[in-house]
C-alpha cells in the first residue's frame, strides 16, 4: 500500500522554515540520521551512490542561481567543486549492482511522466554537515514516485539508506552544504531575503558515484 503524501516528514527532522536564526550555532544532531540525508546523496562516507532525480533547465538554473549568491556572500561553494547538479535524491546506497540498477532504471525512467514540482520552503538539517536545502511541496506522484521505485528496489534485493525508504524520506535539493563555522546563520538569511518559490518538473533520473560526483547514467522521464 502506498503512503499519502501528507505522511512525509518524521519528527527526527527539524526543518526550519523561513526562520532567521543568525545568532544561532549549529550543533551536532542526536541523530545519526542527519548524516544519511546531509546533501546531494551524501551520507557522511567518503565513497556511494545515489539515484537523483533532475530538474527541467529553467528551474536547475534557477537552483544554480541560487548557489552563485551564497557563494557571492562567502559561502564557500562546496557543491559546485564536488560536481553536483541540482537534484532530488530517491535512495542512496554504499554499494550497488551498477548495471543491474541502470538497466531497472532505464526502464523505470521510461515508464514515469515528467513530474510538476513545486520548492516552496527553506530548510536545515541540524547536522554537523551544516546543509541548507529547499523543500518541494508535497504531491502524491511525488511520493508515488518515491515509493513505485523502491518497490523495484526491494524486487531486486536491493537495500538504499533507511533514511530515504517510504516513511523515513524526506525530499529535499540540497542548496549548500558544509557552510563555514559562523556563516550558519547568515547564509539561511542570505537564501531566506534571494528565495521565492520556484516552479517546475524533474524530467530526468539518473546515477552517481560520489565523492566527488561522477554521473553514470541519466535516463529521461517519459523516454523522451
Amino acid at each position: 500500500m502506498r503512503y499519502c503524501a501528507a505522511t512525509v516528514f518524521t519528527p527526527v527532522f527539524a526543518t526550519l522554515l523561513f526562520t532567521s536564526f543568525s545568532n544561532m550555532p549549529l550543533r551536532a544532531s542526536a541523530w545519526e540520521a542527519t548524516r544519511v540525508l546531509s546533501a546531494a546523496g551524501m551520507t557522511g562516507e567518503d565513497m556511494g551512490f545515489a539515484v537523483e532525480m533532475y530538474f527541467d533547465q529553467k528551474t536547475e538554473k534557477a537552483l544554480r542561481d541560487l548557489r552563485k549568491v551564497l557563494a557571492e556572500a562567502g559561502v564557500k561553494p562546496v557543491l559546485d567543486e564536488i560536481g553536483d547538479r541540482p537534484h532530488i535524491s530517491l535512495a542512496v546506497f554504499s554499494q550497488v549492482d551498477v548495471d543491474v540498477l541502470l538497466e531497472e532504471m532505464e526502464g523505470f525512467a521510461r515508464d514515469t511522466k515528467p513530474l510538476p514540482i513545486t520548492l516552496s520552503a527553506i530548510g536545515a538539517f541540524a547536522s554537523t554537515e551544516a546543509v541548507l536545502f529547499l523543500n518541494p511541496a508535497i504531491t502524491q506522484d511525488l511520493m508515488d514516485v518515491h515509493w513505485d521505485f523502491h518497490q523495484t528496489l526491494g524486487d531486486l534485493k536491493m537495500h538504499p539508506h533507511a533514511y530515504y525508504q517510504p516513511d523515513r524520506w524526506v525530499p529535499h535539493s540540497t542548496i549548500a552544504q558544509n557552510v563555514q563555522e559562523g556563516m550558519v546563520g547568515s547564509a539561511f538569511d542570505v537564501l531566506r531575503k534571494s528565495f521565492k518559490p520556484i516552479s517546475g518538473k524533474l524530467v530526468e533520473m539518473g546515477l552517481v558515484r560520489f565523492r566527488p560526483v561522477e554521473s553514470i547514467g541519466v535516463y529521461s522521464l517519459g523516454g523522451k
